[in-house]
């Protein structure tokens, strides 16, 4: 992409006061840029999509939003329109939410309380076909690159492989636990717990936490006087 050619870009953030905050201040401060797409979540955005049927360069996804969320946004963008650009914009700083998003093959993270002029350097890094992520997401990037390999060696007999953070999450719901005690006991959210239990019913092919538990007994994942 040209450095000065324009950029069209879209914006999928719930919270409506940051979103036209985000629009204006970069409209504002870079010519360059045009929002074709403001949406609240991920099916808003595909409906505008499908409505306008126009080509976005860049979008800016938040991670944590009802109906239709960053991840399966993102998920959705790469089979659907694999050249488009996507910077996640979230404030989320859980490492393995942070990773999951790295797998799915994004090209920017920037934390929604960083300035405007951070902002646009992250886009028109993007745009010229680089990538930008900050230190510490840098940091998380190469331990899982690192940890690639230990998948493959630490896979089970089924084929699947289970980190040591969703062992003990499987651990304190055998015990009896609610997401909230959970949420409370690892410093998380309540809308991390449930996202990282249903990430593991897919895993395990599962729809409840009887039916969790019952594979991880079977599979040795624990076991009765964990």
């Amino acid at each position: 992409m040209h450095h000065n050619q324009e950029l069209k870009l879209a914006i999928i953030e719930d919270h409506v006061v940051v979103r036209q905050g985000v629009v204006e201040a970069l409209t504002r401060t870079n010519e360059k840029l045009t929002f074709m797409i403001e949406a609240d979540n991920g099916l808003d955005f595909i409906t505008q999509v499908d409505n306008r049927e126009i080509a976005i360069d860049i979008v800016l996804v938040d991670l944590e939003m009802n109906k239709m969320d960053g991840f399966e946004t993102i998920t959705w963008l790469k089979s659907h329109f694999p050249e488009t650009r996507i910077i996640v914009f979230t404030q989320v700083t859980e490492e393995l939410r942070i990773r999951e998003a790295l797998k799915l093959g994004i090209d920017g993270f920037f934390d929604k309380f960083g300035n405007v002029a951070d902002l646009n350097s992250a886009i028109n890094t993007v745009a010229m076909g680089g990538s930008y992520f900050p230190g510490y997401i840098k940091e998380i990037q190469h331990k899982l690159m690192n940890g690639v390999n230990i998948e493959k060696l630490e896979a089970m007999s089924t084929g699947v492989f289970f980190t040591e953070e969703e062992i003990n999450l499987i651990k304190l719901c055998y015990h009896g636990y609610y997401n909230k005690e959970i949420s409370k006991m690892l410093n998380l959210s309540d809308k991390s717990i449930e996202f990282y239990l249903n990430k593991l019913y897919k895993k395990m092919n599962v729809t409840n936490r009887i039916e969790m538990i019952r594979y991880a007994l079977t599979n040795e994942l624990i076991h009765v006087k964990s």
